[in-house]
């Protein structure tokens, strides 16, 4: 491109710039202070020295204050877009670290239910063995009176309970997930109505 259309290209992309920053304020300054060029004008050669030029001037002001209008519209859906997608990824952050800190913690109860588990386990183990040496020695009866059936009972309750507490944090954990999923897609429809040439 040759030098002098590159400086025109310019000078049209710094035209735009300003335009987009154009308020309707700026507008209303703009009009006065044609309105006392013209008053200066037609002190000194009269009224018949703007006549012509008048409608045209207002016409031009009145497309200029429904571009800042427009422009302050847009900008302003701009801010609040910006701002949900601030906010949009600012939730996948905080989601993406409760996540991962209800992992941990599930991974804690999965250890801690398996410990429990395991020394249940033994502990059953132990009391049917006992109950095997007490049968041969003493009799079934006897057996009953030293090794109480509650015992064995409460052990097994307390294991089907660790069994509901792991299954309701796993529920609550497919809960999260999908509010998760559902977070980051409302992102990536903002991020591609913004931004439709930017790769997700």
């Amino acid at each position: 491109m040759p030098r002098k259309y590159r400086q025109v290209h310019r000078k049209m992309e710094e035209t735009n710039d300003l335009i987009d920053d154009v308020t309707v304020v700026d507008v209303y300054d703009i009009a006065s202070d044609i309105g006392k060029e013209c008053e200066k004008i037609i002190d000194l050669y009269g009224a018949d020295a703007v006549t012509s030029l008048m409608p045209k001037v207002i016409s031009a002001l009145e497309l200029l204050e429904n571009l800042a209008v427009n422009n302050e519209r847009e900008n302003s859906e701009l801010l609040e877009l910006k701002s949900k997608i601030s906010q949009l990824e600012n939730d996948k952050i905080e989601k993406a670290e409760y996540r991962q800190k209800f992992e941990k913690e599930l991974e804690a109860i999965e250890e801690q239910w398996r410990a429990e588990s395991k020394e249940l386990l033994a502990l059953v183990s132990r009391l049917q063995d006992e109950n095997r040496k007490l049968a041969k020695v003493r009799g079934t009866s006897q057996v009953a009176e030293r090794v109480s059936p509650t015992e064995i009972v409460n052990n097994s309750d307390m294991l089907q309970k660790l069994q509901l507490t792991l299954e309701k944090q796993r529920d609550e954990i497919r809960v999260k997930e999908k509010l998760l999923q559902e977070k980051c897609g409302d992102m990536e429809k903002v991020i591609r109505t913004l931004y439709p040439s930017i790769p997700i």
